[in-house]
């Protein structure tokens, strides 16, 4: 840290071999690492056919759906039908991903005043092993994360209200699960401004937020049949005793395996000013993890913390 404080101190040029062997680092760790998983190709067909028929489908001949991550993928198969290799592609766009992950992450430091963050955050956050391990197994995880600390950003942080709102209006649009972030956000934002602001119009803000949602629902029935994407209707075990037991013992492995305990007790015996909101943000973030593992959590390694990557990698933001 001493070697980045004298950097900042130098020359600028400096910080910029810092930004490019950070990335270069990104893009090596992910290359050594990379083995796309199952789930990456059976969102891929989607793109596939897309780009060869106009379906986005999981079969080339009828429409079934076997994906949750639409905008990503729609954009692979419209990449696809200009001429570009799909998993070539996806591995440049996950690596992207991932960047604007590292950056989000950058930005929140800056905007806590965190001393010399403009140059150390950079090699600090590629640090963290669950990013890199989700990039190289193919998940969009990083990009999808990277637009949930983007929107906490801009409506807590730099008030910047609209564009905080058009992220959180997107955000569903990558995972479903989405909506259920936009929410919390707007709850949360409802509560600390609601005496300065008027309540209608904070309720015609959340209404245009939730109605790209809305549209790719009833789309997403026109054309497959369904309102819900399939992994979600076949996946789902609320209710069941047992899954729920397998949620909480995977919910404590994935926290575990993240260096949970660590990054808590951290955060719980730091003096630093900014402690309250960071504590209401990552209570926040828990729960918008929490109805994963209501059903079972996920069959994933642990140390990819799949499921629980938001809530861990703001943790380790903190």
């Amino acid at each position: 840290l001493l070697v980045f404080q004298d950097i900042l101190k130098k020359s600028k040029s400096q910080q910029g071999l810092i930004y490019f062997f950070s990335f270069l680092s990104l893009v090596l760790a992910t290359f050594i690492l990379y083995q796309p998983w199952d789930e990456l190709f059976i969102s891929l067909r989607h793109s596939l056919h897309f780009s060869e028929n106009g379906s986005f489908s999981f079969n080339q001949k009828e429409r079934v759906e076997g994906i949750v991550d639409f905008l990503p993928f729609f954009f692979l198969g419209v990449l696809s039908k200009l001429g570009l290799p799909l998993l070539e592609t996806h591995f440049f766009i996950g690596i992207l991903g991932t960047w604007l992950c590292v950056l989000a992450g950058r930005r929140t430091l800056i905007n806590l005043k965190v001393p010399f963050a403009e140059s150390w955050s950079y090699p600090a956050l590629l640090l963290y092993p669950p990013l890199i391990l989700n990039t190289a197994n193919g998940f969009t995880v990083p990009l999808f994360t990277a637009l949930l600390i983007y929107g906490w950003n801009f409506l807590f942080l730099e008030s910047r209200t609209k564009l905080g709102w058009i992220i959180l209006a997107i955000i569903p649009l990558l995972r479903l699960e989405g909506i259920w972030f936009s929410i919390l956000v707007f709850i949360a934002f409802w509560f600390s401004t609601h005496k300065r602001r008027n309540s209608i119009h904070l309720g015609l803000i959340f209404v245009s937020v939730l109605l790209p949602t809305l549209g790719l629902t009833f789309w997403r029935h026109g054309y497959f049949g369904h309102f819900l994407p399939v992994p979600v209707l076949y996946k789902s075990a609320f209710g069941y005793l047992f899954y729920f037991l397998l949620g909480l013992r995977n919910w404590l492995m994935d926290f575990l395996a993240g260096g949970g305990l660590l990054w808590c007790w951290i955060v719980f015996n730091s003096k630093s000013p900014t402690k309250p909101l960071l504590l209401k943000t990552l209570a926040l973030f828990l729960l918008f993890c929490i109805p994963y593992y209501l059903s079972g959590g996920d069959w994933f390694p642990p140390a990819w913390q799949r499921y629980l990557f938001p809530f861990s990698f703001f943790l380790y933001l903190s």
